[in-house]
C-alpha cells in the first residue's frame, strides 16, 4: 500500500520519535537517572525507558526550542530534552524543581 503524504510524515515524524526514544534510552539518563536515582519507579529496563521517553515526546503538555539545536518536552512530571548533537541524543528526568526547571531552560 503506497501512503499519501499525510500518512508518510506521520510515519516519518513516529520513527524519528523512536529513534530519538531509543537513542536517549541507551545513553547516560538510563543509569544515572533510573538506575541510580530512581526517578521512574516501575521502569526496569532500557526498553520500557524508551518507551516512557517516546510517550512524553508524543504527548507532551509543553515544548520548548532550546538553544543548540536542543527541544525539550514536558508531561507528568518529566523532562525529554532532545540533543541531536550530543553522543547519547540527550537526557530524560524527573527535575526537583519540577515544571519551574521546564521553564527556566534557555
Amino acid at each position: 500500500k503506497l501512503l499519501n503524504s499525510a500518512e508518510s510524515a506521520a510515519q516519518a515524524a513516529r520513527l524519528n520519535r523512536q529513534l530519538a526514544s531509543q537513542e536517549i534510552a541507551g545513553g547516560h539518563a538510563f543509569l544515572k537517572h533510573v538506575v541510580q536515582g530512581g526517578e521512574f519507579p516501575g521502569i526496569r529496563t532500557r526498553e520500557e525507558f524508551a518507551r516512557m521517553i517516546e510517550t512524553v515526546i508524543e504527548n507532551a503538555s509543553n515544548v520548548k526550542q532550546l538553544s543548540g539545536g536542543r527541544t525539550a518536552y514536558w508531561r507528568n512530571g518529566v523532562v525529554v530534552i532532545r540533543h541531536p548533537g550530543s553522543v547519547d541524543g540527550g537526557t530524560a528526568f524527573v527535575p526537583t524543581e519540577g515544571i519551574k526547571y521546564f521553564l527556566g531552560l534557555r
